[in-house]
């Protein structure tokens, strides 16, 4: 299928594309990173603790207590939670190549504009140098629609450590950039019965043949 790339109108607030600077400056924050005695401590509310059941784990960097950290594994992740199983996933690449894997392996499309449940996608540079993914857990819009901020969790393999961060569009300071796509995967259709029932995500009892 061809790139489903949706432009998006201006998503920005009012600072400048490369940052902005002054007494209104905003600043890319982190608000939650994982110790070397809860490394996973970002990422609790969701169950994960390094493995996924699409086996992207076995890229995963392994830290000296023996605890796997991937961005990819936690994007893997998130993705068996909310969306049907596509086994496809666990082919993808490197986080940079997550986006050109979903649009042509997958029914995912691609945006300028983040969704909650979307799967957010840095390209490599010179800070990333595979590129970086994150599950974007809530956007925040102003009164006319604008996004102001997004909130991402994510695993990252270099640091060993899981974190929770608020970016700013256009905004390059801080502990990262604003991301350069945003990757909608299907969704599960919600669970019947209302508010008596379970309810919930369920990650699916599937597990793909892979190397451990």
């Amino acid at each position: 299928m061809g790139v489903k790339l949706i432009l998006a109108a201006a998503i920005g607030i009012t600072i400048s594309a490369t940052g902005a600077t002054g007494a209104f400056a905003l600043t890319n924050v982190e608000e939650c990173t994982g110790t070397a005695s809860n490394r996973y401590r970002c990422t609790a509310e969701w169950g994960y603790v390094g493995e996924d059941p699409y086996n992207v784990d076995r890229f995963s960097t392994i830290a000296s207590d023996g605890s796997k950290h991937g961005c990819t594994s936690f994007a893997a992740y998130m993705v068996a939670r909310l969306s049907p199983w596509m086994p496809a996933i666990s082919t993808f690449d490197s986080a940079q190549y997550w986006d050109t894997d979903a649009d042509t392996r997958t029914a995912a499309v691609l945006s300028a504009v983040p969704k909650v449940g979307d799967i957010a996608q840095w390209n490599a540079d010179s800070q990333l140098t595979f590129g970086h993914v994150a599950y974007v857990m809530s956007v925040e819009k102003s009164s006319t629609g604008r996004v102001l901020y997004i909130l991402v969790a994510d695993d990252n393999g270099g640091r060993l450590v899981t974190t929770q961060r608020k970016l700013y569009p256009g905004v390059r300071t801080g502990t990262i950039s604003w991301p350069d796509k945003f990757i909608t995967f299907p969704k599960n259709p919600p669970a019947p019965g209302g508010s008596g029932g379970g309810g919930g995500d369920v990650i699916p009892l599937i597990t793909p043949i892979g190397i451990n």
